[in-house]
């Protein structure tokens, strides 16, 4: 083998092994319904940060508002939700592409194939 083949197949090896790493690691999404009377706090986090000690993203929801949010999912296909300043023990599980519907800071319904509605 030659040196430039042998040069030209290591990049592309690591070229592809930098892919893979990066689609293992891209963002999944979910999206958040309110239907309290109150703006609600919600942070995700990513699947495997069991110790919820980094938020993803943290977004306030006003009443009747829907937002998309992220997180990694990191294999698994889900974020770890947080709402209104809650426990670490407080966190939902909510399916990538899925919906969580908040009807208070305590009250809620998850993974929803579609947006809720508020009644």
């Amino acid at each position: 083998m030659t040196n430039r083949f042998k040069q030209s197949v290591l990049t592309s090896l690591l070229i592809a092994s930098l892919g893979l790493s990066y689609n293992a690691q891209a963002a999944i999404k979910i999206y958040v319904k309110n239907c309290a009377d109150t703006n609600v706090k919600v942070e995700t986090f990513d699947a495997k940060d069991g110790e919820m000690s980094f938020a993803y993203q943290t977004k306030n929801v006003s009443p009747n508002e829907s937002k998309k949010m992220k997180c990694k999912g990191q294999g698994k296909g889900f974020c770890n939700v947080i709402t209104c300043n809650g426990s670490k023990g407080t966190a939902k599980k909510v399916k990538k592409n899925k919906w969580i519907k908040m009807e208070s800071c305590t009250a809620y319904e998850k993974n929803f194939d579609s947006e809720p509605n508020c009644d």
